[in-house]
C-alpha cells in the first residue's frame, strides 16, 4: 500500500482526536507512515517550533501570545520575510526549474546533526559531512534564542525541529569537551545556551513537551500537519499557503530510472540529499482536528473535563514548582 493508502485505513487519527494517544505519539506515526525515520538523516522525524518566547524569565504556557503560529510554515512567521519569497515565487523565470518559495528546505542531514552535534554518533557523521572539521562556529547551533531568531530572518533557514527537542536533553550538553570554536563576538561553544525560563535542559525539554502537548497547541496541529504532510504541501494550495520548496525536494519530481548519463544522475542525486526531501502527502483533504479536551470522552463514557482542569494549573505553575 502507499502511504496515503495506509493513514487512510488506520484508526489513529480517530485515537487521536479522541485524545487516545498524545500529540508526539501522533506526529510519529505521521512521520513513520511519511518515510521518515532515524535510520536516514535525509529523511529524519520532523517536528515543529512550538515555543515562541526564549527571551523571558518565566512563560506561561496558557498564553497564546507564547506560541507559534501553526497555520503557517516556518518561512511566513515573519511578514516581511514572507513577503521576499512570494515576491521570488511571483517573479521567477526558468525553462526548466519550476517556481519555488524556499530554496532550502525545513529538514535536511546538515540541520540534523547540527541540531544533535553535541551527541554521538551524531558527532562523528557531522564531521564525516564536513570533510573532518566542525562548521564556522557561528553556524553551529550554540542558543535555543538564537536559533529561533534566525529562523524567523534568515532567508536560507526556514528549519523545523527534531524529535529530541522533546526527549533529548542531553543534546544540549556538550558532555564530551568537543573543542566547537569561539564566535565573532568572542564566546567560546560549548553548552547550549538555554532561554531564562529554563535553568536545566531537563527542565527546557519538559516544557518543551508540555508545551506541544498543550491545549493551544492541540487545536493547531491540525493546520502544520496540512502543511507538512497534507493537501497544502504541493499544488495551487501550497502556493497559497507560501510552502512551496525547490522543486527536487517532492516525491517523485524525477524519475531517476530515466537518466542514463551517471554524471548527471549523480549530480541530481547529490541536489535531493542536499536540498532536503520533503514526506509523502498522506492527505489531499484538510486534516480533521483534535477534540476538545472539554468534551473529550473517556473509555468509560466519562468527561475528562476534570483532567485537563488540573492540567491546566499545572501549567500555570510551570516555574514556580522547580
Amino acid at each position: 500500500m502507499t502511504p496515503r493508502q495506509m493513514f487512510r485505513l488506520s484508526n489513529m487519527t480517530a485515537r487521536w482526536q479522541r485524545r487516545e494517544v498524545s500529540n508526539f505519539e501522533y506526529l510519529m506515526f505521521l512521520n513513520t507512515l511519511a518515510g521518515r525515520t532515524y535510520n536516514d538523516l535525509n529523511q529524519y522525524p520532523v517536528f515543529p517550533w512550538i515555543i515562541s518566547n526564549y527571551e523571558t524569565k518565566e512563560l506561561d504556557l496558557t498564553l497564546p501570545s507564547n506560541y507559534r503560529d501553526l497555520s503557517k510554515p516556518i518561512g511566513a512567521l515573519n511578514p516581511s520575510r514572507k513577503a521576499y519569497f512570494e515576491e521570488r515565487f511571483q517573479t521567477w523565470e526558468h525553462e526548466s526549474i519550476p517556481p519555488f518559495h524556499y530554496g532550502t528546505h525545513y529538514s535536511t542531514a546538515a540541520f540534523v546533526l547540527n541540531w544533535l552535534i553535541r551527541v554521538e554518533p551524531m558527532t562523528t557523521f557531522f564531521l564525516a559531512l564536513q570533510g573532518g572539521k566542525f562548521d564556522h562556529p557561528n553556524r553551529l547551533f550554540s542558543s535555543a534564542s538564537s536559533s529561533w531568531k534566525n529562523c524567523q530572518r534568515d532567508t536560507s533557514d526556514v528549519k523545523e525541529l527534531v524529535p529530541e527537542f522533546f526527549f533529548l536533553p542531553e543534546m544540549f550538553i556538550n558532555s564530551n569537551r568537543y573543542r566547537l570554536g569561539i564566535q565573532e563576538d568572542g564566546s567560546s561553544v560549548g553548552d547550549v545556551q538555554l532561554p531564562p525560563w529554563a535553568t536545566t535542559p531537563e527542565e527546557f525539554v519538559r516544557i518543551n513537551r508540555m508545551a506541544l502537548e498543550s491545549e493551544f497547541v492541540s487545536s493547531q496541529l491540525h493546520q502544520w500537519i496540512d502543511l507538512i504532510f497534507g493537501y497544502k504541501q504541493r499544488g495551487p494550495e501550497a502556493v497559497r499557503a507560501t510552502n512551496v520548496f525547490y522543486y527536487l525536494t517532492y516525491e517523485g519530481s524525477v524519475d531517476l530510472e530515466t537518466i542514463t548519463d551517471p554524471v548527471m544522475r549523480e549530480a541530481i542525486e547529490n541536489q535531493i540529499r542536499n536540498f532536503g526531501q520533503t514526506p509523502s502527502q498522506l492527505l489531499l483533504e484538510p486534516h480533521p482536528p483534535r477534540n476538545s479536551a472539554m468534551h473529550s470522552v473517556s473509555p468509560t463514557g466519562s468527561l475528562t473535563s476534570s483532567k485537563f482542569a488540573a492540567n491546566s494549573v499545572r501549567v500555570k505553575n510551570i516555574v514556580s514548582d522547580e
